[in-house]
């Protein structure tokens, strides 16, 4: 049974069929993403991957589901993102990773992706509410390498 792409033909998507189709989820990276720790910092969701850290600027609206999920805080009801977590779930999926795919002109892209069976939704997601839904179902953030390429170093100048 072969996957198939319900919502979206993303290039996100695709990998995921891919390695569903494999057998080799969760193994692996996808290719040409990193996986990221995921952090917050004032103003910022910090994503940290080896060497490399990259900082997305968002109001304090956007960082508070993100900072909730982080520390296993839960309001007295349910947030927008908390919802669509346990929608996903009652509805048989999972939210399987967000993916940090594109910056132009300082503003970033990402997708969500969700399975559930043999098919993959890859949804066209703010970032962060793609990290915050990701953190809130434990899945993984990842990055795209060409991002990364105009991440912060953190490690230049340390000794090897």
């Amino acid at each position: 049974m072969r996957p198939e792409i319900v919502v979206g033909a993303g290039i996100c998507a695709v990998l995921v069929m891919i390695m569903l189709a494999r057998g080799s989820w969760m193994r692996e990276a996808p290719e040409g993403l990193e996986r990221a720790e995921v952090d917050v910092n004032g103003f910022y969701i910090t994503l940290t991957s080896g060497c490399s850290r990259l900082f997305i600027a968002v109001t304090p609206w956007q960082l508070e589901p993100i900072e909730q999920a982080l520390h296993g805080a839960t309001g007295q009801r349910p947030g927008t993102h908390d919802v669509l977590v346990d929608a996903v779930a009652g509805l048989g999926g999972n939210v399987t990773m967000a993916v940090v795919s594109s910056e132009e002109q300082g503003t970033y892209y990402a997708r969500l992706i969700i399975t559930g069976g043999r098919r993959v939704v890859d949804l066209d997601a703010i970032p962060s509410d793609a990290i915050a839904v990701a953190v809130l179902a434990g899945a993984p953030v990842y990055v795209s390498r060409d991002v990364l390429k105009n991440a912060a170093d953190i490690c230049a100048g340390k000794a090897a």
